[in-house]
């Protein structure tokens, strides 16, 4: 798994990644992943939902390609799949949309 640097965090972001670091289980990690839509049962799709990179809480395991490990400024480590093809010599933004609900974008 490649490891990468230039991902900076939003303080509003950090808020929530600070607290589910604080739930994490011994082997558990945090990870983000791409949720383009999310709907109710009669396929309505839920109210105020935008779509973007999710955080949850998973088991440590092997995280082979296309999975990056993130070293935020913070001291957090994430993994996560990026939707954009990830350039060493660019810098990142990771930001708080909506709820549980986040942006990376470059900057």
């Amino acid at each position: 798994m490649k490891v990468v640097y230039n991902l900076s965090i939003t303080s509003r972001a950090a808020a929530i990644f600070d607290a589910e670091a604080r739930k994490l289980r011994r082997g558990e990690v945090i990870a983000l992943y791409y949720l383009p839509s999310f709907t109710n049962a009669d396929g309505s799709t839920v109210a105020e939902f935008l779509p973007g990179y999710t955080i949850d809480r998973v088991k440590d395991r092997v995280f082979d390609d296309p999975w990056l490990l993130a070293q935020l400024p913070n001291g957090l480590t994430v993994r996560l799949v990026p939707r954009l093809i990830w350039q060493d010599n660019d810098s990142y933004l990771l930001d708080r949309e909506s709820g549980y609900t986040f942006s990376i974008r470059q900057v």
